[in-house]
């Protein structure tokens, strides 16, 4: 398979379509103490951060929660910090980080999905939410998902942040 998503054309035109636009941290912290005390994270979950930027997600996921956790980003400075963060932490056993086209890789084994899609990227997620098991938690920043609302067994509403709630939905 061709790696179209090195070319430095179709990295512009990806990161102006779906920009870097950091979760804040105090928003990380309240989204993991929900799904905690939700009971919701279980041993041995795997997370997939869609648009990993520089990896706060999955390096929090994995340090605090013992989680699983990959990162797709494209960005490639976004993946160098998040690798020095994940080598810092001493977090390479369960923490990493690819260069990949995030709307081209297959998430079907992954318990949680974090993502950050704006309302104009979801005719691009609508094929991630069919992929997403059953039972998986699928996590987006900012706005809801309501347009894929058949799929949703339940779903809540974080206000972590003014700017930055969360939406969280276990898939039928």
């Amino acid at each position: 398979m061709s790696e179209y998503w090195k070319k430095e054309s179709w990295k512009i035109k990806t990161q102006e379509d779906l920009p870097y636009l950091a979760t804040p941290l105090k928003v990380i912290k309240l989204i993991f103490k929900f799904l905690n005390d939700k009971n919701l994270i279980k041993k041995g979950q795997r997370l997939v951060d869609l648009g990993a930027g520089d990896g706060r997600v999955i390096v929090y996921a994995s340090e605090f929660y013992e989680i699983e956790s990959l990162g797709l980003e494209i960005n490639e400075n976004l993946i160098k910090t998040a690798e020095s963060e994940i080598i810092r932490k001493n977090l390479s056993g369960l923490c990493k980080i690819k260069e990949v086209d995030l709307f081209n890789y297959d998430i079907s084994d992954m318990d949680i999905v974090f993502c950050f899609f704006l309302p104009s990227n979801y005719a691009y997620c609508s094929h991630i939410v069919k992929m997403v098991k059953s039972g998986a938690i699928v996590i987006n920043i900012r706005w809801d998902l309501k347009k894929f609302k058949k799929y949703w067994k339940r779903s809540f509403k974080i206000k972590a942040d003014k700017q930055f709630p969360a939406y969280l939905y276990i898939k039928k």
